[in-house]
């Protein structure tokens, strides 16, 4: 029996913890974890999910669980750019980095 292409794509996810990591997987992926943990936030609590409470400091919602204290930020500005909808070359040129 083959593999689910989502579960095998949450899998790479899981095994990037840094946000150099987290830039090498395909935007399908990430497009589908981000979708995952949004579902999971919302089901606790719909009014964070907004762009402003997603990017608290702390990270309240857990939006990057699993990364590092210092790259928490820009793991939740990565994943939330993807979901606006910008494209990859729009990363790099807002981030002044490769996405």
């Amino acid at each position: 029996m083959s593999d689910h292409k989502g579960l095998s794509q949450f899998r790479d996810f899981r095994r990037s913890t840094t946000l150099e990591a987290l830039k090498k997987l395909p935007i399908e992926t990430k497009s589908w974890v981000l979708l995952a943990r949004l579902f999971k936030i919302g089901a606790h609590d719909t009014s964070a999910l907004n762009k402003h409470n997603l990017m608290m400091v702390g990270d309240p919602n857990q939006l990057a669980y699993g990364y590092s204290p210092v790259e928490n930020h820009a793991v939740r500005q990565h994943l939330l750019l993807i979901a606006e909808g910008c494209s990859m070359g729009d990363l790099a040129e807002i981030t002044g980095q490769y996405a």
